[in-house]
């Protein structure tokens, strides 16, 4: 019985250039491009022989906060479903969007009384006049039907986590306890708490244990926000340059202390 494989994307199996340790920069691979074609992430050899042992070892699924059209810019060959926009799609491996959890998300955040374009006019006003901020709302679309609205996303010039970290506490205090603040590097996140990948993971291995109810189930990922899909997970992995890996160091250093 092969293992299903449940991982992270972005600084897990690939990353940007400038995020390539120098002892591995020969010999990088195209991961992913910007919207206008652009390079925008690389695997290192080791990074690339890791994915192909992944999809040897078994069934391969992303788990991403990228949009779906982020997702689509990738350049792997997905084989299975994949969750998209931190859980708020669920992809088919044909492509299409799962309508079965698209209903489901659709339902949950008509129940909610967390709405993101305030959370948004919120950002804005804290940000003021404060230079070097680029901030959206997440949208995907829908075919034939309205966009869906997920979270909020900002990023600084500065490409430091430091630049960041300031006005993530003060969305944390305005926004308070209904909402999920996940700093990581450049990428500040502010969602509503009914949106998780751990949902969208618990909603595809519902699916997956019902018709292989003992097949292994691994989960990789490299950030705070993947430690709740990867808990649905019977084993966990983490790369060893990442936020996970961090913590996990740090609690090795304070039982030492």
């Amino acid at each position: 019985m092969k293992p299903f494989i449940l991982t992270d994307l972005d600084d897990c199996l690939f990353g940007t250039r400038r995020k390539v340790p120098e002892d591995q920069s020969e010999g990088l691979t195209l991961a992913s491009r910007l919207i206008d074609g652009s390079p925008s992430g690389y695997f290192t050899r080791r990074q690339k022989h890791m994915l192909e042992s992944l999809f040897e070892l078994g069934t391969v699924i992303p788990v991403t906060a990228r949009s779906l059209d982020a997702f689509r810019r990738v350049d792997i060959a997905w084989r299975a479903e994949a969750v998209c926009a931190h859980g708020g799609l669920v992809v088919a491996a044909d492509g299409q969007i799962d309508r079965d959890w698209l209903a489901q998300v659709r339902a949950v955040q008509s129940a909610s009384a967390l709405d993101v374009t305030s959370a948004y006019a919120l950002l804005e006003a804290e940000i003021g006049e404060a230079a070097g901020y680029r901030h959206w709302i997440v949208d995907e679309p829908i075919e034939g039907e309205s966009p869906l609205t997920l979270y909020i996303v900002v990023k600084h010039e500065a490409r430091e986590e430091a630049a960041l970290a300031p006005l993530g506490r003060a969305m944390r205090a305005a926004l308070g306890d209904g909402w999920a603040i996940h700093l990581n590097g450049n990428n500040l996140a502010i969602m509503p708490r009914w949106l998780g990948k751990r949902s969208a993971v618990r909603f595809l291995l519902d699916r997956i244990r019902t018709d292989h109810p003992h097949a292994p189930v691994i989960g990789m990922g490299d950030s705070h926000s993947d430690i709740g899909f990867l808990s649905e997970c019977d084993y966990m992995m983490t790369p060893s340059r990442g936020q996970i890996a961090e913590s996990i160091r740090q609690v090795e250093l304070d039982a030492a202390a």
